[in-house]
């Protein structure tokens, strides 16, 4: 009995302060303003914009669902309630003309160090604002989800 009390006390006052510590922490939803927004580092696609997205035929099953949902995932974030940039995208089947804002996904190597799994390159016009955009995706890229983060990156 003598060596039970000090360990139910040691336990009691460990117990104690965990809940002290836990019943402090708190989460708070972020609320985006002008304030807390994150710097712009490229203007991205004019304002208005449709952008004809091109996706590798190579590019199928669930790759190619999640690859066009995102596309789709952005066309609804677009509005009034969302970034507000009448940005849309539309899926094309045939090589985007010359001059026409365009963002094609293809599988390859992509650029970067050794096991980068996906690259996009944006080319630009004179004020910056993107006018095509590339990314290559690593074909050893499979699982769906793992392909979805690449694409909430972007």
């Amino acid at each position: 009995m003598k060596n039970t009390l000090p360990r139910f006390l040691w336990y009691s006052v460990w117990l104690g302060l965990w809940l002290i510590c836990l019943s402090s922490l708190t989460i708070k939803a972020q609320t985006c303003t002008s304030q807390n927004t994150p710097p712009i580092n490229r203007p991205g696609w004019p304002q208005g914009t449709t952008v004809k997205v091109l996706l590798d035929p190579a590019i199928t099953g669930n790759r190619l669902d999640v690859a066009q949902q995102s596309f789709l995932n952005w066309n609804a974030a677009n509005g009034p309630n969302g970034n507000n940039s009448g940005v849309t995208y539309e899926f094309v089947t045939s090589p985007i003309a010359p001059g026409t804002p365009g963002f094609i996904v293809i599988l390859g190597t992509p650029a970067g160090p050794v096991g980068t799994r996906a690259f996009t390159l944006t080319i630009g016009n004179s004020q910056g604002q993107t006018t095509i955009a590339i990314t290559t995706i690593d074909p050893l890229v499979t699982d769906p989800f793992v392909f979805l983060r690449l694409w909430l990156t972007k």
